[in-house]
């Protein structure tokens, strides 16, 4: 799955610093502030395995649109 492999770390959840190094730095670490933000919904700074699906579906319905 998807969210193992950007959890390199294993602690399952994933940081700033996971993001930006498995989707690269074309985005900034301010807009990765960001998203997480929009997702993280119980607001420890990460995303926790069901955020990151709830974020993946959220996309994917935007790109379908």
């Amino acid at each position: 799955m998807a969210f193992d492999y950007m959890d390199y770390d294993r602690s399952g959840t994933l940081s700033v610093t996971e993001l930006r190094e498995q989707l690269g730095e074309n985005m900034s670490e301010e807009a990765y502030k960001k998203l997480i933000k929009e997702y993280d919904t119980d607001r420890d700074g990460e995303i926790s395995r069901s955020e990151f699906k709830s974020m993946m579906k959220k996309i994917i319905r935007k790109q379908i649109k």
